[in-house]
């Protein structure tokens, strides 16, 4: 079993580093905010990527279920919680829409135009239907509010993932193999299938396009909620929340130092794709393995 701790040693290998390279120093030695990228805005991959999903009125379990041998104990106890219905967006927020935003004046550009591999993703519109990156939380409540939306609660979050069911990850019980890059976008942590070959270990080893992965959907067809990018939340983190978290409409802590991201990301493991997972962030973090998607009333 591992602990909280060795989930931040692991995963510090990948988000850490390159988070604190970029900030820094950008792709080409400079400073990333010195290089503002004016993307053109590209109405019909924004239509094709703001698909919205009703998630209805109703109880769900909240937290690690029975059979999930990696849970925390942040994660813990399960319990019901009710929420009223919302919509939520079927894909992660994708460059185009970002794009709409800042030429809107709405919001502030990326903190950088890379991603791992790519030295010109944002405004490059090969990428316009891949997850925006290089955003910290308050730029992705910023693009929320201006679309009239606002970040997920923790809640709503899982259980647009999960449904009414205790599921594991967003499309079922199945643990992923370390070939199994047609379910979601992932490393796959130096695992060799039984009788083959060591796989290359990342997936993609960078981002994908959104709804890529038909196969992960969630319980409502909600795509990408494990793997691609991490996505902020609203909520702030607090370990033990989850035994004293209100039953109807939870909304997290009203104060904290950090907040909460979901879902995984390419560089980082299966076990990261858990439903119930909750690593905390400090909000003003930014990367190549994060980034977000919003919710709004009915």
């Amino acid at each position: 079993m591992w602990s909280r701790n060795d989930l931040f040693r692991s995963r510090s290998l990948v988000f850490v580093p390159l988070l604190l390279l970029f900030t820094t120093f950008g792709c080409n030695g400079s400073s990333s905010l010195e290089r503002e990228v004016v993307a053109k805005v590209n109405p019909t991959a924004i239509a094709a990527t703001s698909e919205e999903i009703l998630i209805p009125a109703g109880t769900f379990e909240m937290g690690c279920v029975p059979g999930d041998d990696w849970c925390f104990g942040d994660e813990k106890p399960l319990h019901e919680v009710y929420l009223d219905p919302y919509f939520i967006d079927k894909f992660e927020v994708t460059n185009a829409r970002y794009a709409a935003c800042v030429e809107a004046s709405g919001c502030k550009p990326p903190l950088a135009a890379n991603s791992e591999t790519r030295r010109q993703y944002y405004g490059n519109a090969e990428f316009d239907t891949y997850p925006v990156l290089m955003v910290d939380w308050s730029m992705a409540d910023a693009f929320c509010r201006w679309e009239g939306k606002r970040l997920p609660s923790e809640a709503e979050w899982q259980k647009a993932a999960r449904g009414t069911s205790p599921r594991i990850y967003p499309w079922g019980e199945e643990t992923p193999g370390p070939l199994d890059c047609d379910i979601l976008n992932f490393y796959s942590g130096n695992e060799v299938p039984s009788g083959g070959q060591m796989p290359s270990l990342f997936c993609s080893g960078d981002t994908t396009a959104v709804g890529s992965y038909p196969k992960g959907a969630s319980a409502y067809g909600v795509m990408d909620m494990g793997g691609n990018v991490w996505e902020w939340v609203n909520d702030w983190y607090r370990n033990t929340y989850y035994a004293e978290s209100p039953t109807h409409n939870p909304t997290g802590p009203e104060r904290g130092a950090t907040r909460i991201t979901m879902g995984g990301s390419w560089a980082d493991e299966r076990r990261d794709a858990r439903i119930s997972n909750r690593p905390e962030a400090d909000p003003t973090q930014w990367g190549r393995i994060i980034g977000f998607r919003c919710v709004r009333a009915p």
